[in-house]
C-alpha cells in the first residue's frame, strides 16, 4: 500500500514539476512581450509620419492578441491547478498531515498565486495597450483630417494662377531635358531619348498584346465556347465574372511586365520610380474600368448581360462607364507628373479642372440615363395603366446621389479651397464604383449558383421559372447579400482611408462579441452554426432523395414505408442540426435540460395541443394505421392522404381541396380507411325492378353484368341481395369485390350502364314512384266541388 501511496506522490511531483517550468515559460513569454510593448509605445513617440505611426501601432496590435492567447492559457493552466488541488482534499484542521503531501499543497498553491499574478500583470498591460491604440488612432484621425481639410488659396486667383504657370514651366523644362537626353540613368551614362522611346513602344506592344490577341485565344478557350442561349439562370452571371476576372488578370500581367521592362532597363531614376507607378496604377484602373463594363452591360452580346436592357443602352452605359474611366486615368497620369509631394498652386489648378470637367460629364450622364429612363416609362404605360412603382423613386433617388454627389462636393470644395478634399472625393468616388461594380458581378454569381445548388438539393432539379414570393429564393439570396457584405465592409473601409490596423481591431473586436452572464455570444460562433446548421440541413435533403429516388425504389417496401422512413430522417437531421448549430454557438447542452425542465409545465399547458399533434405525428409514422395514398374518410372529409408533417396530416380530397386534418383527430377518432391492408373492396349497385318482374331473371342479368366486368373478382363471387318489397318496386343489390378501391367509382358507374341496357335489352321495367289517389263521394247536403 505504502509503495501505491509513493507512486502516486511521484506522479504528482512530476505533473508540479511540469507545471513549474510552464510557469516559467509562460513568465518569460509575457516579460518578452512587454518589452516588445514598451519599444513599440517608444518608436510611437517617437514617430514623425503615418507610416512610423501605423508600424508602431502593427506591433502593438500583434502583442494585444499574443498577450489575450496568453491570458487564455494562464486561466486554463490556473484552473487545473485547482483541480489537482482538489483531489489532495481540504487541509486537516490540526494540520498533521504527511510532509510530502504539505509540501505538494503549498506548491500548489504557490503556483495559483503566480498565475494569478501574471494574469493581473497581464490586465494591466492589456489597458497600456488599449489606451496606447486608441491615442494613436485618434492622432491618426486628427493628422488625416487636418490633411484633408486644409483651406489653400483658390487657384483661380491671380497670384495663384502666375504659380501655377511658373511651375508648369519648370515641369516642361524638366520634360524637355529628360526627352532630349540630358538627363543621366542610374549608371551615370547619358540619357538617349531613344531609349525612351523604344521602352514606351515596348510597354504599349506588351499591353496591347496580353489584353487583345492572347485575351481573344483565352476568351475563346473560356467562354466563347458556351452556347449563346440561356442554360440556366446563372449562366450570364457566371459568364459575366468569368470575362471580367481574366480581363483584370490579364490587365495586372500586361502592366506589370511593362513596368518592370521600364524599371529593369535603368531609365527610370529612383526619383522618378514613383511617378512611374502611379502611372502604371492609372493603365491597370483603365483596364479594370473595361473589363467590369464589359461584365456588367454586356455592349457585344446581349446573352451575357446582367441587367435587362436594350443593345443600344448597354452600348451607351458602357461607353459613358469608359470615357469617365478614361477622364479619371488621364487625371491620375497629370497627377503623377505634377507631384504629389505638396498640393502646389499647379496641382491645385489641375484638380479645379478635372472636378469641373467630372462634374459637366456627371450631369451630362445623369440627363441621358434620364431621358433613357422616361422613354422606357413612356412604352411601358401604352401596355399597362397604374400607380407608378415606389422602387421607380428610390432608384432615382440612389442614381442622383451617386452620380450628382461626388461631382458636386469635388467642383465646390476645389472653388472654395479645398483642393485636398475634392481630390480625395474624386479618387474614392472612382475606387469605390470599381469595387461596387465587381462585388454586383459577385453577388449575382453567388446568388445565382448558391440558389441553384439549394434548388438542386431541395427540388432535385432547376426551377426554370421562380416565383416572386419564393420563400427559398428570397432567403438564398438574402444570405448571400449578408455574406458579401460582411467581407466587402473591410475593403470599403480600406478605399476610404481606414488603415489595416484599424479594420482589424474592430473585426476582431467584433469577432470577439460579448457575454450576457456565463454565456460568450460571438458573431464568428453564430456566423459558423448558421453555417453548420444549413450544410447539415441541405446534407439532411440530400439524404432524403437518395432514399427516395435511388435506394428505396430498389426495396419492396409499400410507398407508406418509404415515406416513413424519408419523413424519420428528415426529423432526425432536424434535430441533429439543431443542436450542433446550439453547440457550435457555445451554449451547454446541460443548460438546455435545465431551460426544457423549468419550461415544462408551460409545455403540459399552453403547448399541449402541439405536443399531442407531435407525438400522434410520431404515431401513425411507426404504427401506420393510415399511409399515403391510403382512401380514408373522417370527421373532416373523405379523400387519399397526400402527405404526413409533423403537426398535421394532408388529405386531398376528390375535389381537389386539400384539408388539413391535426394528427390527434386521426389517432383519438375512428378513421374508415378503404385501402387499410389490402386494396380490395365492395361495391354495391342498388337496382328497383316493376312487380310484373320475374326476380330470379333480374338475378342472373345483374350476375352475368357483374361477370363480364374486368375488374370484379371471381372470389369471392358476386351476389345479387333481394332488398325489400318497396312500394313502387322489387329492390334489389348487386354487390361484388373488386381487385382495386380506387376503382369503385369507375366500376359502380360502368356497371349502372351496363345494368341500365340489359334490364331494358330483356324487356323488365325499371318502375318510377307511384301513387294511387282514391277520391270519395260527397256528402248529403255538402256543397258542390265541381269535381266529378
Amino acid at each position: 500500500m505504502g509503495r501505491w501511496i509513493g507512486l502516486v506522490l511521484l506522479a504528482v511531483m512530476l505533473a508540479v514539476s511540469a507545471f513549474a517550468q510552464d510557469a516559467a515559460g509562460a513568465a518569460d513569454r509575457f516579460n518578452r512581450l512587454q518589452a516588445e510593448v514598451e519599444a513599440a509605445k517608444a518608436d510611437l513617440a517617437a514617430a514623425s509620419d503615418t507610416s512610423d505611426v501605423s508600424a508602431a501601432r502593427l506591433i502593438l496590435q500583434e502583442g494585444r492578441v499574443e498577450l489575450q492567447d496568453l491570458q487564455r492559457s494562464f486561466r486554463a493552466s490556473k484552473s487545473q491547478l485547482e483541480v489537482d488541488l482538489g483531489v489532495l482534499g481540504p487541509a486537516p484542521e490540526n494540520g498533521q498531515e504527511p510532509e510530502a503531501v504539505a509540501d505538494l499543497r503549498r506548491t500548489y498553491a504557490d503556483r495559483i498565486a503566480e498565475y494569478d499574478r501574471l494574469n493581473v500583470l497581464a490586465s494591466a498591460l492589456m489597458q497600456q495597450i488599449d489606451t496606447t491604440l486608441e491615442n494613436s488612432a485618434q492622432q491618426l484621425r486628427d493628422a488625416f483630417l487636418s490633411s484633408l481639410l486644409y483651406r489653400a488659396p483658390p487657384p483661380y486667383l491671380p497670384a495663384e494662377l502666375s504659380a501655377a504657370s511658373s511651375q508648369l514651366s519648370e515641369k516642361l523644362a524638366s520634360g524637355q531635358a529628360w526627352l532630349s537626353g540630358g538627363t543621366q540613368n542610374e549608371a551615370g551614362a547619358p540619357q538617349s531619348s531613344w531609349t525612351l522611346l523604344w521602352v514606351l513602344v515596348g510597354s504599349v506592344v506588351i499591353i496591347f498584346l496580353i489584353n487583345v490577341p492572347i485575351k481573344d485565344r483565352v476568351a475563346a478557350q473560356l467562354w466563347r465556347q458556351l452556347p449563346r442561349r440561356e442554360i440556366t439562370p446563372a449562366g450570364p452571371s457566371a459568364i459575366a465574372l468569368t470575362r471580367t476576372s481574366t480581363r483584370i488578370v490579364l490587365a495586372a500581367i500586361s502592366v506589370f511586365a511593362a513596368h518592370r521592362l521600364s524599371l529593369e532597363i535603368g531609365l527610370v531614376a529612383d526619383t522618378y520610380r514613383s511617378t512611374l507607378d502611379q502611372i502604371a496604377r492609372a493603365v491597370f484602373l483603365l483596364l479594370c474600368a473595361n473589363a467590369i463594363s464589359r461584365g456588367l452591360f454586356a455592349p457585344d452580346n446581349e446573352h451575357w448581360r446582367t441587367f435587362k436592357m436594350s443593345n443600344a443602352t448597354a452600348k451607351g452605359a458602357h461607353f459613358a462607364a469608359l470615357s469617365v474611366a478614361t477622364l479619371f486615368a488621364i487625371d491620375q497620369v497629370l497627377v503623377a507628373l505634377i507631384g504629389r509631394g505638396d498640393f502646389g498652386a499647379l496641382l491645385r489648378l489641375e484638380t479645379l479642372v478635372a472636378a469641373i470637367v467630372f462634374g459637366i460629364v456627371m450631369i451630362t450622364l445623369y440627363r441621358r440615363l434620364q431621358q433613357i429612363r422616361e422613354s422606357i416609362e413612356d412604352s411601358a404605360s401604352l401596355e399597362t395603366t397604374g400607380p407608378a412603382s415606389p422602387k421607380g423613386g428610390t432608384r432615382k433617388a440612389v442614381a442622383q446621389l451617386l452620380l450628382l454627389l461626388p461631382a458636386l462636393v469635388m467642383v465646390a470644395a476645389s472653388l472654395l479651397g479645398y483642393a485636398a478634399l475634392s481630390r480625395w472625393v474624386f479618387e474614392k468616388a472612382a475606387y469605390f464604383a470599381l469595387f461596387l461594380g465587381y462585388a454586383y458581378l459577385l453577388r449575382k454569381f453567388l446568388g445565382s449558383w448558391t440558389l441553384l445548388a439549394v434548388e438542386r438539393i431541395t427540388f432535385g432539379k432547376t426551377r426554370n421559372e421562380v416565383p416572386a414570393d419564393d420563400i427559398i429564393g428570397f432567403w438564398t439570396r438574402f444570405s448571400v447579400d449578408i455574406l458579401i457584405a460582411i467581407g466587402a465592409l473591410p475593403i470599403i473601409l480600406a478605399i476610404f482611408g481606414m488603415e489595416w490596423t484599424e479594420i482589424r481591431t474592430l473585426a476582431l473586436n467584433f469577432m470577439s462579441g460579448f457575454s450576457i452572464g456565463s454565456i460568450s455570444v460571438s458573431p464568428s460562433n453564430l456566423i459558423y452554426g448558421l453555417l453548420l446548421v444549413i450544410a447539415i440541413l441541405m446534407i439532411t435533403r440530400l439524404a432524403q432523395r437518395v432514399l427516395e429516388n435511388r435506394i428505396l425504389p430498389k426495396t419492396r417496401l409499400n410507398p407508406g414505408i418509404r415515406n416513413s422512413l424519408k419523413t424519420l430522417v428528415g426529423y432526425a437531421g432536424l434535430l441533429f442540426a439543431f443542436f450542433t448549430g446550439v453547440s457550435a454557438l457555445g451554449f451547454n447542452l446541460s443548460n438546455l435540460a435545465i431551460i426544457a425542465g423549468a419550461l415544462s409545465v408551460g409545455i403540459g399547458f399552453g403547448l399541449q395541443s402541439i405536443v399531442n399533434n407531435f407525438v400522434s405525428g410520431l404515431i401513425l409514422l411507426f404504427e401506420r394505421p393510415i399511409k399515403i395514398d391510403d382512401w380514408v374518410i373522417t370527421a373532416s372529409g373523405e379523400g387519399r392522404v397526400k402527405k404526413i408533417n409533423v403537426r398535421s396530416t394532408e388529405i386531398e380530397t376528390f375535389d381537389r381541396c386539400s384539408i388539413i386534418v391535426p394528427n390527434s383527430e386521426l389517432i383519438s377518432s375512428s378513421v374508415q380507411n378503404w385501402t387499410y391492408k389490402d386494396d380490395t373492396a365492395r361495391v354495391i349497385v342498388p337496382v328497383g325492378v316493376s312487380y310484373d318482374s320475374d326476380p330470379e331473371q333480374v338475378r342472373e342479368v345483374l350476375l352475368t353484368c357483374a361477370q363480364n366486368h374486368p375488374q370484379i373478382l371471381e372470389d369471392p363471387e358476386p351476389f345479387v341481395y333481394f332488398a325489400d318489397f318497396a312500394d313502387s318496386s322489387l329492390n334489389l343489390e348487386l354487390r361484388a369485390f373488386i381487385r382495386d378501391a380506387n376503382n369503385s367509382l369507375l366500376v359502380r358507374n360502368d356497371l349502372r350502364f351496363k345494368i341500365f341496357s340489359a334490364l331494358k335489352k330483356a324487356g323488365i321495367e325499371i318502375p318510377f314512384p307511384q301513387r294511387d289517389i282514391h277520391i270519395r263521394s260527397t256528402v248529403k247536403g255538402a256543397p258542390e266541388t265541381g269535381l266529378e
